[in-house]
């Protein structure tokens, strides 16, 4: 398959047979995870990619696309959906005298995944057992704890392997949520010239550097191979 050079304009190097797929899903909006060793730059590439869609966007003069990167094993409900916040006294009277019900408001924190269009959930296979619930509605109703996130258009993963002391097998249903699970390939065993493209890129201050080009991805289309490479099968996950 003939490489399309559209990731290496965003220094992201390396990944000249995921970066078809990776594409792809972002064109069909579908839910990508990224498997590989630390350092290999899994949430770098999602980062990356979210400013190149931003900077598409605010060029264009279509809006923004705000994204957020999420800790998924240490993230709360206030991470993902903002402070819940009473009404005060005088609120709650003056409803009360309506015949009305005072709403709960929610304060929204600048980490908050709320009214963002791209999250990056990092870490995904270090989230505890008993915290990957609180995923499986966002990840396919973009809902959590009953309040809708219906700006998020884009959900991109970093995981390491579950060789890694401290992660944790993902729950059969959360693992299905992502619709593509990609190995990427370690540091070590990218060619030397993407190795030293990927030191210098990675040494420059990610907030204040702009891609070079504009990803639309919704002129990608499918690579003509019946599977991705390296698909992760789901035995890893049990």
């Amino acid at each position: 398959m003939a490489k399309t050079n559209l990731l290496d304009p965003l220094d992201i190097y390396g990944f000249d047979e995921q970066e078809p797929y990776i594409i792809a899903g972002l064109g069909a909006k579908k839910q990508v995870l990224l498997l590989g060793d630390r350092g290999s730059g899994k949430t770098w590439t999602w980062r990356r990619i979210a400013q190149s869609l931003d900077y598409a966007k605010r060029s264009k003069g279509i809006g923004r696309c705000v994204s957020r990167k999420v800790d998924a094993h240490t993230a709360n409900q206030e991470d993902l959906v903002g402070f819940p916040f009473p009404p005060d006294d005088a609120e709650m009277k003056e409803k009360r005298e309506k015949g009305e019900s005072a709403q709960m408001r929610i304060v929204l924190s600048p980490n908050t995944v709320a009214n963002a269009h791209f999250i990056v959930l990092d870490e995904a296979t270090r989230i505890p057992r008993h915290m990957q619930n609180r995923y499986l509605g966002l990840m396919q109703e973009r809902v959590v704890d009953g309040y809708e996130l219906d700006t998020i258009e884009y959900i991109g993963g970093a995981a390491n392997p579950l060789e890694y002391s401290s992660t944790e097998p993902l729950d059969e249903a959360l693992a299905d949520r992502w619709e593509m699970i990609l190995d990427v390939p370690s540091f070590e065993k990218m060619s030397r010239e993407d190795r030293e493209k990927v030191i210098r890129a990675q040494a420059i201050n990610i907030t204040s550097s702009v891609p070079d080009k504009i990803i639309w991805p919704a002129r990608s289309t499918l690579p003509s191979r019946t599977s991705p490479p390296a698909m992760t099968t789901w035995q890893m996950w049990r």
